[in-house]
Formats: C-alpha cells, sequence, structure tokens
C-alpha cells in the first residue's frame, strides 16, 4: 500500500478497538468517547497522510551516476538527484536500497527538509564485489503528525555497477597459484612462441632462423641458436560456474568473487605463455563460451557483467563441462565451482563415453571462509573421493600445465 498505519497506529488503533468494545459491554461513556477520539484521530492521520501521497508521488529521478565501471573493493560514489516541482513536507526521508553485495559505507538514505521546489542529492559510498550490480528503485517517504501513518512512493533508480576482480587480488591469486605448482612465468620467452630455452648452441642447417640468440652470437662470431628445452605453450578450457549457489555469503567473500579471480589467473597464464583459454560459463540453466574474452581485459570485462545464476543442478554443471570438452578437443579441462556439488558423482558423469581423454582438473571452493578445520576435513575427503573416481588423470585442484604434469596437491583453492 501507498499509504499505510504504522506500528504506532497500529496500536493506537487496537487500543480504541479495544475500548470501544469495552465501552459497548459495560455501557461507560468515558471509554466510548476514547475509543471514538482515538479512531477519529487516525482517520485525520490517514487522510493527511493520502495528501502526503499526492504530494510525493509527483517526485522523479532527474539524474543518476548510471553506469558504473569499477574494480572490486574499491570505493565507489553513489549518487542520485531527486526533484520535487511542489515541494516536499518536512520530514521526508529519501530512502535507497542498495543491492545486497555491496559494502555500504555511510548510510543509503538522507532526511529533507520540507520547502517549495524541493531538489534532493542524495549520495553514499560502496565497496563492490565482482560481478554487476543493478539498482532497482528509490523509496521516498514521510510521516503524518503523530508518527501514526506512513506515506511512500517508489522512484525507479536507472543505476548499473560493474566490478571486475581487483588487479591487487588477482596478483595474490598468481602468486599462489606459482607457489602451489611451481610454474611461473618464463623469462627467456620470445613472445608469443610459449617455450623456453634452457642452453644455447651453434647453428645447424634447418634450425629455424627465429631462434638465433643475436647478442651469443655477437659476441662468439658464429650463429647461435636457443636450444628448446620444453615447450610451455598453455591451451586450456576453463569452465566457470556462477550458478546462484556461488553467490552465497558477504560483499568480497562470497565462493563467485574467488572463482573470478582464480579463473582470471589461469586465462592470463595461458594467454601470457602464448598459449589460448576457451571459458565456459554456467549460470544454473544454461552453458556459453565467452568468446570476446581474448585476453586479460577482455575476460575481466565478462566477469564484471557476471550476474547471479539460477539454481544449480549438478547434471546441468556435468552437460556444460562434456560440451566444452567436445568443442575445445584435447585440451585439459578445468572446473571452477563451488558448495554443494557431489564432485565424485561429476566426474563420473563428466568422463562418460565418448570424450576426449583429456586430463580433468576440479578447484572446489567449498564454502565463503573454508578456513575452519572441518571444512577442510570435508574439503579433503570429498577431493579425495573425486580423484576416485576418475578412470583417466583427474586432479582435484592443482593441475595447471597443458599436459606436460600432473600436480600432486590435493588441497582445493580458497582464500
Amino acid at each position: 500500500m501507498a499509504v499505510k498505519l504504522t506500528r504506532r497506529g497500529w496500536s493506537l488503533l487496537l487500543a480504541s478497538s479495544l475500548s470501544s468494545a469495552a465501552a459497548l459491554a459495560t455501557g461507560d461513556p468515558i471509554l466510548l468517547a476514547s475509543g471514538l477520539m482515538g479512531i477519529l484521530v487516525l482517520g485525520f492521520s490517514f487522510l493527511y497522510a493520502k495528501r502526503i501521497h499526492t504530494l510525493l508521488s509527483r517526485t522523479g529521478i532527474s539524474r543518476a551516476t548510471g553506469h558504473i565501471k569499477a574494480v572490486e573493493g574499491s570505493r565507489v560514489r553513489i549518487a542520485f538527484r531527486l526533484e520535487a516541482p511542489r515541494g516536499l513536507p518536512k520530514g521526508t526521508v529519501v530512502r535507497d536500497s542498495p543491492p545486497r553485495r555491496l559494502a555500504v559505507i555511510g548510510e543509503p538514505e538522507a532526511p529533507v527538509e520540507g520547502g517549495p521546489g524541493g531538489v534532493v542529492e542524495a549520495w553514499y559510498e560502496a565497496k563492490p564485489s565482482v560481478g554487476s550490480h543493478r539498482w532497482s528503485e528509490v523509496e521516498v517517504y514521510a510521516e503524518s503528525p503523530g508518527g501514526l501513518a506512513v506515506a511512500s512512493v517508489r522512484n525507479s533508480l536507472p543505476i548499473l555497477l560493474e566490478a571486475a576482480p581487483s588487479p591487487r587480488a588477482l596478483e595474490q591469486v598468481r602468486l599462489r597459484l606459482a607457489t602451489m605448482t611451481g610454474y611461473s612465468k618464463p623469462v627467456n620467452r620470445r613472445w608469443p612462441l610459449g617455450y623456453e630455452f634452457l642452453e644455447l648452441r651453434e647453428y645447424q642447417p634447418g634450425d629455424d632462423p627465429r631462434m638465433i640468440h643475436w647478442p651469443s652470437t655477437a659476441r662468439a662470431g658464429t650463429l647461435v641458436v636457443r636450444e628448446t628445452a620444453m615447450e610451455t605453450r598453455l591451451n586450456l578450457t576453463i569452465v566457470l560456474d556462477a550458478s546462484g549457489e556461488m553467490w552465497i555469503g558477504g560483499p568480497g567473500a562470497s565462493p563467485i568473487d574467488h572463482a573470478a579471480r582464480l579463473t582470471l589467473a589461469l586465462a592470463a597464464l595461458a594467454w601470457e605463455s602464448g598459449g589460448t583459454a576457451s571459458v565456459f560459463l554456467f549460470n544454473g540453466w544454461s552453458c556459453f563460451e565467452a568468446r570476446r574474452a581474448v585476453d586479460t581485459a577482455s575476460l575481466a570485462t565478462v566477469l564484471s557483467k557476471l550476474d547471479v545464476g539460477h539454481g544449480r543442478s549438478t547434471e546441468g554443471l556435468a552437460g556444460c563441462a562434456r560440451k566444452a570438452a567436445s568443442l575445445k578437443a584435447r585440451r585439459p579441462l578445468i572446473i571452477v565451482t563451488g558448495p554443494a556439488v557431489d564432485l565424485a558423482w561429476l566426474v563420473k558423469r563428466v568422463e562418460e563415453p565418448p570424450r576426449p581423454p583429456t586430463p580433468i582438473t576440479l578447484y572446489s571452493i567449498m564454502t565463503p571462509t573454508g578456513e575452519s578445520p572441518e571444512e577442510r576435513l570435508v574439503r579433503a575427503e570429498t577431493l579425495r573421493q573425486a580423484e576416485a573416481a576418475g578412470s583417466r588423470r583427474v586432479v582435484a585442484g592443482g593441475w595447471l600445465e597443458a599436459g606436460l604434469r600432473i600436480l600432486e596437491t590435493l588441497e582445493a583453492y580458497s582464500l
């Protein structure tokens, strides 16, 4: 309802009704007068609130910050302007309802002093988490004298905030991955060949001229080429679970926040090595490839547009993984998922024939915290079950390089 009684108004209505009922039962004129007086006061307050509502219904949002692009954890200013051509009554309050996954700094409401031609400039700061955040409406309300009734109207607030993973948080994830895997960015690699070179030798007919090491050639006086020790080009297929279960938890502590950072870090390692990374997104109902994600910046933009997905089924996630494996055959498959997934059953379902014989890696972010001893035990047991269920090479939470080695760690990624 646009006009409704407050708690004080409902209390007065209850007291007046009981007083009137007692007066009719006992014939006491004082109780009857008090009951009728309370009902009369409520009626006048309700009519006054209706008049306030007519005034508030002429308000509108004339300016808002609109489309905002930011990074997670940064302070973002949310501002809007409310105009009332005929003014606002004294005691009017403008209150915004920010999205749930925002850490609000300050109060998202502003009291308004009455006057003709009312203009309200409201603003506050917030720290977003990864993904898109949409504002729906702002509420303008005012109470009648005595606080017995309240009138309110809602105006649409066209604000869209898209937050990408923080570069600082991304670097922390990459350092942790390097510690877990022993893999780091090659320093003596010619971009974009994707090779590491361990020694130099004399040039022989048939060698690739691009491998000539010119500084050593100048010093030795003869052609010197770089010996290829191992190919480190990474070609990955990543399935990111963005279903509704991944959005539980507070701002910055949801599984989707950690999963987005991990996905971006893995893809960045592949691109920096001269390889490719294909990212598939599963929103609980559908599975689609992020075709515009061709480098770190474009993938960060894709992740900033993530929205709360639908409820997930393990069957749907397995179908998405099988689709990704069939479209990108002969590539290692990395599944980044979260809580409420039967990992052992997921592995069995993904490995059902026909499927290319490529390794599977599971990064399971079990809970928003993942730090208690009980959670660690549960996570370790589910990962062991997932590894035991796979007929091919399955490592839960530790595999990075493209078919070169399978890491021995069973520790799932969590922050």
